[in-house]
C-alpha cells in the first residue's frame, strides 16, 4: 500500500539502509531523500545514480544478484561502513542545494546552445535540434530544416 508522507522520515531513519538498484533513473530523488534523512544509501553503479551518489553510497551492479547481495550483506554487518556512508550522505546531500541545481542547469544550458550554435554556424538547424537565437534556448520541432534567428 501507500505510505502516508508523514511516515517517511521514520522509516528512513529506523532502516539499516536504502536500497535502490536503479537501472533506469534520470536523477537520484530517492537517493537524495534517503541521504537527507540519515539513512545509509545501495544504490546502482549505471544510470546517473553513481553521479548522484558519489561516494556517499555502496554502488553494486544492478545486473548481478551476487553484487546486490553482497552490497546488503556488508550494510546489515558494517555499522562502521553505514556510519561512513551516513556521514558522506549528509555532505552530499548539502552539495545540492536548489540554488547550485539552478545554477548547474542554467550553465549547462548556456554551454549546450553555445556549443549547437558554434557547431552549426547559426544557420540551419535540422528537425528537432535545438539552437540558440539569443533569447534561451528552444527547440526546434517543425519541418526538416529550420533557420535560425541571429543572435543579438
Amino acid at each position: 500500500g501507500r505510505v502516508p508522507q508523514a511516515a517517511i522520515p521514520s522509516l528512513y531513519r529506523n532502516a539499516i539502509a536504502s536500497v535502490f538498484p536503479s537501472l533506469e533513473e534520470t536523477f537520484g530523488l530517492p537517493v537524495l531523500e534517503a541521504m537527507s534523512l540519515d539513512c545509509p544509501v545501495m544504490t546502482s553503479n549505471r544510470s546517473s545514480m553513481a553521479e548522484i551518489a558519489g561516494d556517499a553510497a555502496l554502488l553494486v551492479d544492478p545486473m548481478s544478484v551476487d553484487s546486490m547481495a553482497d552490497g546488503m550483506r556488508r550494510l546489515i554487518l558494517d555499522k562502521s561502513l553505514r556510519e561512513r556512508l551516513v556521514e558522506r550522505g549528509r555532505q552530499r546531500y548539502r552539495w545540492f542545494t536548489r540554488d547550485k541545481t539552478i545554477a548547474g542547469v542554467a550553465e549547462a544550458l548556456r554551454q549546450a546552445s553555445a556549443l549547437a550554435y558554434n557547431t552549426v554556424g547559426g544557420s540551419t538547424f535540422k528537425h528537432g535540434s535545438a539552437g540558440y537565437t539569443g533569447t534561451g534556448v528552444h527547440f526546434h520541432p517543425g519541418p526538416s530544416s529550420v533557420r535560425s534567428k541571429e543572435v543579438a
